[in-house]
C-alpha cells in the first residue's frame, strides 16, 4: 500500500487576505482559502502547507526569523504554525474577527488588532509550551477601527 502526502492545491485562486514575504525574500506567501500556499521564487515551485483552518485564511504574520507563522481565518480562530513542517504548534480563538496582525521585530510580542482594540502578547516559544500569553491589558479608546500595525524598529512601540 502506498501512502500519499498532500503537496499542492491546484485550481483555488487568491481570494483576498495578507500576503507576505519570508525574511530573505526569496518566498512568498498567500493565503488560499483555508490554507495557506508557498512560493519560491528561485526555484519556481508551489507547495501548500499541511495545516489548515476551519474558514478562510486572512491574516499571516511571519515571525523576523522565519520559524513561525501565525494564520488567523474570518471567525478569528488562531493558528501557530512550525513554518518549516507546517504542522501546528497552539490554537487561540480571538472570538472575533481580527483586522491585523504582525510579530514585533525582536519576535518577543505579537500584536492583534479586532475592532478598536489593540491587544500584545506574549509570543509562544517552547520555554511557555507554545502557548499564547497575554503582555498586558488590551488598550482600548481609539476613534476609529485598527486596521493595520506597524512596530518601532526596537520593539517598544506599536
Amino acid at each position: 500500500m502506498q501512502s500519499y502526502r498532500f503537496s499542492n492545491l491546484l485550481g483555488a485562486t487568491y481570494k483576498g487576505g495578507s500576503v507576505l514575504f519570508t525574511p530573505d525574500g526569496n518566498n512568498l506567501l498567500s493565503p488560499v482559502g483555508n490554507r495557506v500556499n508557498f512560493i519560491d521564487l528561485v526555484q519556481g515551485r508551489t507547495v501548500t502547507l499541511p495545516a489548515e483552518s476551519s474558514c478562510d485564511i486572512t491574516i499571516l504574520a511571519l515571525s523576523p526569523d522565519g520559524k513561525l507563522l501565525l494564520t488567523i481565518d474570518k471567525s478569528g480562530r488562531a493558528h501557530l504554525v512550525n513554518f518549516a513542517r507546517g504542522s501546528i504548534l497552539s490554537r487561540i480563538n480571538f472570538k472575533v474577527h481580527v483586522e491585523s496582525a504582525r510579530f514585533s521585530p525582536n519576535g518577543m510580542f505579537i500584536a492583534v488588532t479586532h475592532g478598536r482594540k489593540l491587544q500584545i502578547w506574549r509570543a509562544p516559544t517552547l520555554k511557555v509550551g507554545w502557548q499564547f500569553v497575554k503582555h498586558q491589558q488590551t488598550t482600548c479608546g481609539h476613534q476609529d477601527d485598527i486596521v493595520d500595525i506597524a512596530w518601532a524598529d526596537d520593539s517598544l512601540f506599536v
